[in-house]
């Protein structure tokens, strides 16, 4: 779907795009160039937390309510009805939720989301509407809304097969981080400082490889002082390179190298004055963009993954580049310096 989508966009056949809470120019396969496509529809808005990559590509940024701000609603996985609740006022006036900018596009009118909520819900509530309405909001479901049960037999897709690694080639996997994800918590400086649950990184991403594939490929990692460095290479996959430091851990794969998605961000810090519902003197730091904490954190590694290779790719040129790396990482956390003299 998104391949087509681009097809329409760079064929000229799409006039206007609204993009709502995702961010394809950052995570979208390299293959597809979703910028460049981008780059050729006359009218684009993007409404998201974050003046982000896809933001700054696109002609309007529209603020976007948080989740714990905003009313909606949906279906459990056995299609129970429920009404989204949010926790807390909106703090600024201007963010919207998906569905207030939706209602505005289809009609023209700005309608909050509360209301939108309570229209669609006179469809599934029958009696008297109030009285329903603050049940539902009570129980926070509609009893009796689950699908009916029925005895089904799926056709299973086919799995993902890996791709078949020779003897001398290097493999590359990539995976989802366990702390900022794709990208989407990398503006949170606690995700951030949360350690690796593997190597106890934190505020960064490595390649990470056995200790035979860095003998291989000529790097190492090592501890001087209470700081660990480690060299860096130079990682070619379909024609795009970046540049990254290593991770040898032992017990991983040889000749695979793993990379961690969600780093090498950008998002712009500058944003014009908002007036907030609560503070006169906004002291906060503004929680939709200003004081980007992702920008600059790690390496984006989104530009070697194609569509083919969206989890693995093989065949990678790996070299060795100039410079050592230091790293932080708390999986020395309370250790003895080598230099101290035991206490007996």
């Amino acid at each position: 779907a998104l391949a087509d989508l681009v097809s329409a966009m760079r064929a000229g056949r799409v006039d206007a795009l609204l993009i709502l809470g995702c961010n394809p120019v950052y995570d979208a396969p390299a293959d597809l160039d979703f910028a460049g496509a981008l780059a050729q529809v006359p009218e684009t808005i993007h409404l998201g937390l974050h003046v982000d990559e896809t933001a700054v590509a696109c002609t309007w940024h529209v603020p976007q309510a948080h989740y714990l701000e905003a009313w909606g609603d949906g279906r459990a996985y056995d299609g129970t009805l429920s009404v989204i609740q949010p926790l807390i006022a909106p703090l600024y006036d201007d963010a919207h939720s998906e569905i207030e900018v939706l209602h505005a596009f289809m009609t023209g009118e700005d309608r909050p989301g509360y209301d939108l909520v309570r229209d669609t819900w006179r469809a599934y509530l029958s009696g008297d509407f109030e009285k329903a309405w603050r049940r539902v909001l009570h129980d926070g479901f509609l009893p009796g809304s689950a699908y009916a049960a029925v005895t089904a037999r799926p056709s299973a897709p086919a799995g993902y097969t890996a791709p078949a690694v020779g003897a001398d080639d290097i493999e590359v996997v990539f995976r989802l981080d366990p702390k900022v994800l794709d990208g989407s918590f990398a503006n949170n400086a606690w995700m951030q400082e949360l350690p690796d649950p593997t190597t106890k990184i934190t505020w960064d991403n490595v390649a990470m490889m056995s200790p035979a594939t860095a003998e291989r490929l000529g790097v190492r990692t090592w501890l001087s002082k209470g700081q660990h460095f480690a060299d860096r290479i130079r990682l070619t996959v379909g024609g795009h390179t970046v540049e990254l430091p290593v991770w040898v851990q032992p017990g991983y794969a040889d000749n695979s190298i793993g990379l961690t998605l969600g780093y090498g961000r950008t998002i712009v810090s500058t944003r014009p004055e908002r007036k907030t519902n609560f503070f006169d003197l906004d002291d906060y730091t503004d929680i939709y963009g200003h004081g980007a904490v992702a920008t600059g954190v790690g390496v984006n590694v989104a530009p070697l993954r194609s569509r083919p290779a969206l989890y693995a790719a093989v065949g990678a040129q790996v070299e060795k580049a100039g410079g050592e790396y230091m790293i932080a990482t708390t999986q020395d956390h309370g250790a003895l310096p080598e230099e101290m003299e035991q206490v007996r």
